[in-house]
């Protein structure tokens, strides 16, 4: 956290990360606790929304190219001239998407 001379806190995206959580853990609704942390209301909500689009390395989801399949899915026959295609992808806990063509 730097305070420069004109008396404005400036605080690091980590340093906004840790004051939305305990804002999170504290239960207070957003007015009680900026007037207590000495931050604007408006400052707050546009740090928010700025992390919120922000994705942690925590959160990263790897990519692993699979081998592709020699034979058909039985169950879909593609159309003539077509190539069969099939896309799946899995996430953590357990959430799986598939498509086919």
């Amino acid at each position: 956290m730097r305070v420069p001379s004109d008396g404005r806190i400036l605080r690091s995206e980590a340093e906004w990360r840790t004051v939305l959580a305990r804002f999170q853990a504290s239960g207070q609704d957003e007015v009680c606790f900026c007037r207590a942390e000495k931050i604007t209301l408006s400052t707050s909500c546009h740090r928010q929304s700025r992390l919120r689009g922000r994705v942690e390395v925590s959160d990263f989801v790897p990519v692993i190219k699979a081998v592709a399949r020699t034979e058909p899915d039985p169950g879909r026959t593609p159309p003539s001239g077509t190539a069969a295609w099939s896309l799946e992808i899995r996430l953590p806990d357990s959430v799986q998407f598939q498509s086919c063509g």
